[in-house]
């Protein structure tokens, strides 16, 4: 998946920017929730792959992104 950032610019609505996950895998469902608070955009993928401090890959444990929102 990704996200697009629109902007209102000169009357009309455009795409200013595309944010893509750093590791995109299959079935992360990259931006399945988007949220934004000041200047920072957060971006859900609940099916991300993730590993933990013992280096164990936990398989749809899901994550976070964060993006400046520029």
């Amino acid at each position: 998946g990704l996200v697009h950032v629109f902007a209102f610019r000169g009357g009309a609505w455009g795409i200013t920017r595309t944010i893509t996950p750093s590791n995109p895998i299959e079935g992360m469902r990259f931006g399945h929730s988007v949220d934004l608070d000041g200047g920072v955009i957060a971006i859900g993928a609940p099916g991300a792959a993730v590993v933990n401090a013992q280096g164990q890959e936990l398989l749809s444990a899901g994550a976070v992104f964060l993006a400046p929102a520029l």
